[in-house]
């Protein structure tokens, strides 16, 4: 997905499904850049974007270490496991992982991102990347839980 989609459906779902909290939903929101991030841009020169294609969502797309990570940064904020840091940094970081789930997720859903095995790929194909499908998909799972959030 492209990051503005990738922003979209992140920020929304975590502000519906967080209780309308805008500080976890700005966490998640940044957090879900860093996938691609880590990556760094594309190259302009084709031969080096073949090559940077076949390496894109790698390691950095790999969904356990981040769900390892919000799990632990959950369990740590609701029982205050860690005395010296204070809650909403424990959530925050946890909100963040979360957004790099999304991400991943986001991006399963237009091509191929490691599994559980992080040298096998798992994935689906709904959309192209940049297609009118992606943004359609995007503005419309945007307008639902909109529309949920202030009519139910």
């Amino acid at each position: 997905m492209k990051w503005l989609n990738h922003e979209i459906v992140t920020g929304i779902l975590v502000y519906a499904f967080a209780g309308e909290d805008f500080a976890s939903t700005l966490a998640a929101m940044a957090g879900g850049l860093f996938p691609d991030m880590f990556e760094g841009r594309p190259p302009e020169h084709e031969n080096k974007l073949r090559k940077w294609r076949t390496m894109h969502r790698g390691v950095s797309h790999w969904f356990v270490p981040y769900a390892v990570i919000a799990a632990t940064m959950t369990v740590q904020s609701v029982f205050h496991l860690s005395k010296g840091t204070p809650r909403c940094v424990l959530s925050l970081l946890g909100y963040s992982a979360l957004g790099c789930l999304f991400h991943i997720t986001e991006d399963a859903l237009c091509g191929h991102v490691p599994s559980l095995n992080p040298y096998k790929r798992i994935g689906l194909r709904f959309f192209t990347v940049g297609s009118p499908k992606e943004y359609l998909f995007s503005f419309s799972l945007a307008a639902l839980l909109l529309v949920g959030m202030f009519f139910l």
